[in-house]
């Protein structure tokens, strides 16, 4: 079994490279003659750390959004599929985070003012120059506790591992049961996996396909070409 000791200096520089989530809320009263938003959804970063003051946000979609016009009386819900930037920035000695989003064929713009203590100040402009104003702030931001790709388990400070030989298993990823190694991933010292990877380049073409299960044999993470996928083990991140 490899032994490490924990150093949260790594740590930090393990989150630069692991995708990272944040999840956030926007909401907004009734106000007359303003067009309003509300919103609780959750974004996926990449390059999120505490030394980094800019993150980049990949196409995705945007759910659980909803625009209320200040003539009518029911909110309309709309998805959103835009690519941007995060921004980490301080006002007043708060650190606030700025995400400016787009669809520039569709015209549609959001520019979202995390934890801004000025009310109203994000901002969704539509295809017909209508805008829309919300105040938002930060749910919460987490990223895998398992890092990035196969090699950052291997290399993980949090991570021991312990190889239990080449099993026949059942894949997802392939669909078969096929020959993979079977390796022991203790989290944290308290918190126990299995990695099961494969490792024949007639099979997997050279990269590293496979799963990261639970005791109870629920994957918790695919990986895919060495990357991890579908991570749902996370370590909460502050900005």
């Amino acid at each position: 079994m490899k032994k490490v000791i924990f150093s949260a200096i790594l740590l930090i520089q393990l989150s630069c490279f692991a995708e990272t989530t944040l999840h956030y809320n926007c909401s907004a009263p009734m106000i007359e003659d303003q067009n309003t938003f509300t919103m609780t959804s959750s974004l996926s970063l990449k390059n999120f750390s505490p030394d980094s003051p800019t993150s980049w946000i990949l196409k995705q979609d945007i759910t659980g959004l909803f625009l209320q016009e200040s003539a009518q009386n029911s909110p309309q819900e709309l998805h959103f599929n835009v690519a941007g930037t995060a921004k980490k920035v301080m006002t007043d000695g708060k650190k606030l985070l700025k995400l400016a989003l787009r669809n520039r064929l569709k015209g549609q713009f959001i520019q979202l003012n995390l934890n801004d203590s000025n009310k109203l100040s994000s901002s969704i402009e539509i295809e017909n120059g209508t805008v829309y104003k919300s105040s938002c702030k930060v749910l919460s931001i987490e990223t895998c506790s398992f890092g990035s790709d196969y090699f950052d388990i291997l290399n993980n400070p949090r991570i021991n591992t312990q190889e239990l030989g080449v099993i026949k298993k059942r894949m997802k990823a392939f669909d078969e049961t096929i020959p993979v190694r079977k390796v022991r991933v203790i989290l944290d010292e308290t918190q126990s996996f299995l990695m099961f990877y494969t490792f024949n380049y007639a099979v997997d073409g050279g990269s590293t396909f496979g799963q990261i299960e639970d005791d109870e044999g629920r994957i918790v993470a695919k990986i895919q070409n060495s990357m991890l996928y579908q991570c749902n083990v996370m370590t909460p991140l502050s900005l």
